[in-house]
């Protein structure tokens, strides 16, 4: 039996390591076989039985063709599994824009192409630099083939953004003072960063105060309306008292304090919640 070696790049012909592959029957109804492509060379070889086969290659942030069919013969044979990168976009060449950009997906996983989504002013004029007015309020995106959708908005204004889905959905959104960022970031914002100290100790009974500080997506803090639950959890026998955590207990000992990212309003498939700090409590007499 012949044996296929694959080789994943991006579209400028770079490596594209550990790339997924699965290896269908024609149909897609049976799995042949599946593995990784290598990390310095981005190949994967597989002996196949002479025949045709419904070839898919995956990884995070690339879109390969889903519609790639090879037909075996009696020969060995090399084939380039081309991805190209759904993530990376040019910032807006226009000083007082940002360039919003994302992936839209459908409910299988699949890339959506046609995809739409509207962002609307939530006023009816800006002002703009020392001497121009904004005035259009309606900016449309379609998403290409592999669900790419881009947008180009003022920075600092607000807008109504609404989202084709079965239930259609409008989500009030502030452009960030930024060149770029992600449409996700924009539209479920999560939070991103904490910091304090990673050790702290007191004595029983006695509140234990810890200062913190702390990001949401886009660097950003909470806005009018947003409170730090709707961002941030906490683990542990713990609360938050401004800009401190209190901890307070009625034993001595070590505990453990955890204190996770989450998404406003928003189902995740990634991960619920991101562990963003572990902060170790020493309780003394």
């Amino acid at each position: 039996m012949p044996d296929i070696t694959f080789h994943s790049i991006d579209s400028e012909n770079r490596v594209l390591s550990s790339a997924l592959v699965k290896i269908y029957n024609v149909e897609g109804t049976v799995l042949h076989d599946y593995g990784s492509t290598s990390l310095e060379e981005g190949t994967l070889t597989f002996t196949l039985s002479a025949g045709t086969y419904w070839v898919r290659a995956f990884k995070s942030e690339y879109a390969f063709n889903k519609r790639l069919k090879v037909t075996v013969s009696g020969s060995d044979e090399a084939i380039n599994l081309v991805g190209t990168n759904t993530v990376d976009y040019l910032p807006s060449g226009a000083s007082d824009v940002c360039r919003v950009s994302g992936l839209l997906y459908g409910a299988s996983g699949e890339p959506i192409e046609s995809g739409h989504v509207t962002f609307i002013l939530s006023k009816d004029c800006y002002r703009v630099g020392e001497s121009g007015l904004l005035t259009s309020t309606n900016v449309r995106g379609v998403s290409d083939k592999f669900g790419r959708i881009s947008f180009e908005l003022f920075k600092n204004a607000e807008y109504e953004c609404r989202i084709k889905s079965r239930q259609d959905k409008s989500i009030i959104v502030m452009v960030p003072d930024l060149e770029v960022c992600k449409l996700s970031d924009l539209i479920f914002p999560i939070g991103s960063s904490f910091s304090c100290e990673s050790t702290v100790s007191g004595t029983k009974d006695s509140e234990v105060k810890l200062p913190f500080t702390y990001e949401i997506s886009l660097g950003r803090s909470l806005t009018s309306g947003e409170s730090f639950s709707d961002f941030f959890e906490i683990d542990g026998n713990a609360s938050i008292s401004g800009s401190d955590i209190e901890f307070k207990s009625d034993s001595v000992g070590s505990f453990t304090v955890k204190i996770y990212g989450i998404s406003k309003g928003v189902t995740s498939l990634g991960p619920a919640k991101k562990l963003l700090k572990t902060v170790g409590v020493t309780i003394n007499e």
